[in-house]
């Protein structure tokens, strides 16, 4: 098997995304924003103090609140957040062609779920290593 190449994602490029980010959201479409945890709480903050918008905890989502990750790589983490969702809600309450609002820092080609707001677009199979993990 071929070993990955790394990636050193700085705090710059997550400030760069998250702004690029916070420029593509409407925010009557917006009133919270939920951070899923670990790789989604940076992003969390920093959009929050962009959009003056509250961070909510897992009780607090609703059909506004925004879901932020860090990335969606096979993106199994929002599937599963989103069936969980569909559960507590319903099928029919999902705006997005039936999806959560949702937000992430990076996104692989590949992936199962595609976010609506993207930092980056990712083509290739690098190995990210997000300043938080270092």
């Amino acid at each position: 098997m071929e070993e990955r190449k790394r990636r050193i994602i700085t705090w710059d490029n997550v400030i760069n995304y998250a702004d690029i980010i916070g420029g593509q959201i409407d925010k009557t479409e917006i009133n919270s924003i939920y951070g899923i945890a670990r790789g989604g709480l940076v992003l969390a903050v920093l959009l929050s103090h962009r959009l003056q918008l509250p961070i909510v905890e897992k009780d607090g989502i609703n059909l506004r609140t925004l879901i932020v990750d860090d990335i969606s790589d096979s993106g199994e983490t929002l599937l599963e957040f989103e069936k969980g969702f569909k559960v507590k809600y319903g099928n029919l309450n999902l705006q997005y062609e039936n999806k959560l609002n949702t937000a992430v820092l990076f996104q692989r080609n590949g992936t199962k779920y595609k976010a609506n707001y993207v930092g980056e677009k990712i083509t290739n199979n690098d190995w990210l290593i997000f300043p938080w993990e270092i």
